[in-house]
């Protein structure tokens, strides 16, 4: 069975980049775009410094995180292990972008050109099916698919890989990794096992490097797929499946009510409470969809392809980004039944269950994503479903003061021990034993003196007390500012997860001297050492 992957002999690289321009030539891409690049890293201290260049393309992994992260099936893997991308379904989500580890995977935000007006050699080769959408290496394999059968790509230039045909010092061989006679299985096997970059994450890449020397961590960035609106889609979702989920669970919502739009003679009568006095139960059947549509409209116009939309169910079966829509979608169906139409409880409870689903797909999505360290961790689905029912609580606590009602029994202590519940989790999240250097520096941003402020004094401690003064009878005043603190914090926490804290994963992170042979390692001498001698 063919397994098409790369060996690259770092010992052998010159960092000239021949291979970066090369990829660029033969796919046409834009400016901004590198499917395949040479990183020029540094290590030791001075004065035993050392440097290296290292290769970087997609890994087409053998476990790709990416295929499971893809919602609309647009990433798919094919039986020789090249993992590709179908332009015609991908709609630009970003959740595979933050799902590698490897950070191959490349936005097209917009139609550009490098001297503003299209030259002929771009227009040559120039792919519009890619605006708005991600794109990869795929090893060129439109170079050798159909090839004759005495071809061997890797070894016959004009069906290998541009960046493997264009490498000057030879440090790039491609080929098949199941046939022996292929270059890239021959050198493999002459020179020992290699190292895999990021091994450690189980995704079983086919590229593999050799004479790797010890690369020190590099400064972590952070991860630009996602902005505001994916901000406003992991607070707004939650937010409005936690209030429909614990008025549910208060019984508030199981008071008989009248649908807000009966049926007479099959036209709309509106037969629920004048304008403006609608109960605070109905206000919640409407609230709570809203705003997860909100999310899911900030969702649609983070896209670059938001009319492809509907593309986002294609892959329920593994991704957590389609069963978040699914369960939205379903959502806001038994919701907006139930209240403008059939009040029932087992609709109420079914559209509850289906919203702690979102809330929870919003937690895996971020709990799968590989690329991203401080998301990549088992408690990320209780931090959501916390911090929703928490969100719950104080737009409870508004709804009330807006309609003019008193809280309903028990929310007010509840809420409290949402509070310490939901700062627990996330002190407990902040805790978590460090795996990398990278998830290190993303907790001591979130322990930052304007994120405790803001995340844990606004949205934890102010509310608290707030909500302890007023069970203790001095004064209902209290209670719509500790909602509105609850859900100012819980907006705050969201920001600082996504937009403060989402470092990329080091690509060097156990890439180095334990991957070599002894045979292979070369014997440094530093400055200092060799004037002793």
């Amino acid at each position: 069975m063919t397994r098409w992957g790369m060996v690259v002999d770092l010992g052998r690289c010159v960092g000239c980049q021949t291979c970066t321009i090369a990829c660029k030539m033969e796919n046409g891409l834009p400016p901004g775009t590198l499917w395949r690049t040479v990183l020029d890293v540094e290590g030791g201290e001075y004065p035993d410094v050392n440097r290296a260049f290292v290769p970087l393309t997609c890994m087409h992994c053998a476990d790709p995180p990416c295929y499971d992260a893809c919602p609309t099936t647009a990433t798919r893997v094919r039986g020789d292990g090249i993992v590709w991308i179908d332009n015609a379904l991908c709609i630009g989500c970003g959740s595979c972008v933050v799902a590698c580890p490897y950070q191959a995977r490349h936005l097209i935000p917009k139609e550009r050109y490098y001297f503003g007006a299209a030259t002929p050699p771009e227009l040559a080769t120039y792919d519009r099916s890619r605006i708005g959408i991600c794109t990869k290496c795929h090893f060129c394999f439109h170079k050798f698919d159909g090839a004759p059968a005495a071809v061997m790509p890797g070894r016959d230039a004009e069906y290998t890989p541009a960046c493997a045909s264009s490498c000057i010092a030879n440090a790039i061989v491609f080929g098949d990794l199941d046939n022996p006679e292929s270059p890239a299985a021959r050198l493999a096997a002459q020179r020992g096992p290699g190292a895999h970059m990021l091994e450690h994450l189980g995704t079983r890449p086919s590229v593999v490097y050799l004479n790797v020397p010890r690369i020190e961590r590099q400064p972590p960035r952070l991860q630009s797929s996602w902005h505001g609106l994916a901000v406003s889609n992991f607070f707004f979702g939650t937010a409005g499946t936690g209030l429909y989920l614990l008025s549910t669970l208060l019984g508030q919502s199981g008071v008989p009510q009248a649908p807000l739009l009966g049926w007479s003679g099959g036209a709309p009568l509106w037969t629920g409470p004048a304008a403006g006095l609608v109960a605070v139960p109905q206000w919640v059947g409407l609230l709570g969809p809203l705003l997860v549509a909100i999310g899911l409209l900030s969702v649609g116009a983070e896209a670059g392809r938001p009319l492809r939309g509907f593309n986002v169910l294609r892959n329920l079966r593994r991704s957590w980004m389609a069963r978040e829509s699914g369960f939205a979608m379903l959502f806001m169906l038994l919701a907006l039944v139930d209240t403008l139409f059939w009040p029932h409880p087992l609709l109420r409870w079914a559209a509850a269950l289906a919203g702690l689903g979102v809330t929870l797909s919003q937690g895996l999505i971020l709990a799968k994503a590989k690329g991203v360290p401080a998301w990549n961790v088992r408690i990320m689905p209780l931090v959501f479903v916390t911090s929703s029912v928490l969100a719950g609580a104080g737009a409870l606590l508004l709804l009330a003061f807006a309609a003019g009602a008193a809280p309903s029994a028990g929310l007010v202590p509840l809420a409290f021990g949402l509070c310490l519940a939901d700062w627990a989790v996330w002190r407990t999240y902040l805790a978590t034993p460090a795996k990398t250097a990278t998830f290190s520096q993303a907790v001591a941003v979130l322990k930052r003196p304007v994120h405790a402020w803001t995340v844990v004094g606004l949205g934890h401690i102010v509310p608290a007390l707030l909500l302890a003064f007023a069970w203790g009878g001095y004064g209902n005043w209290a209670l719509p500012l500790a909602g509105a603190a609850i859900v100012a914090g819980g907006l705050m926490a969201k920001f600082a997860l996504v937009r403060k804290a989402g470092f990329l994963v080091d690509l060097f992170d156990r890439f180095g001297e334990s991957a070599q042979l002894p045979s292979e390692r070369s014997e440094r001498i530093s400055p200092a050492a060799a004037k002793a001698a």
